[in-house]
């Protein structure tokens, strides 16, 4: 796609981030836009035996494995949120 765009956004927990994420979703957002911003959830979760990897760990899985590949991992900013629990009540 020749569509170029200033600021590209991937949700996701990525923990640890996949092959095929960076497939899918890094690699067309490297590639499309000029800055790619990764809201990165669970970041209020502490490590556990379900949830092995803080926001920090995330963040630095994904940047090493775009350098491992060759992308430009410079174009990506990972911003941490928390989850919000709501409730119908």
């Amino acid at each position: 796609m020749d569509i170029k765009y200033n600021v590209g956004v991937i949700v996701g927990r990525f923990g640890p981030v996949t092959l095929e994420q960076i497939d899918a979703l890094f690699k067309p957002a490297i590639n499309e836009n000029d800055l790619v911003v990764v809201i990165l959830g669970s970041s209020d979760s502490s490590r556990d035996h379900r949830d092995p990897f803080v926001a920090t760990d995330r963040e630095d899985m994904i940047l090493g494995t775009l350098k491992e590949m060759g992308l430009n991992g410079n174009k990506i900013i990972c911003m941490p949120v928390r989850d919000y629990l709501y409730n119908r009540t």
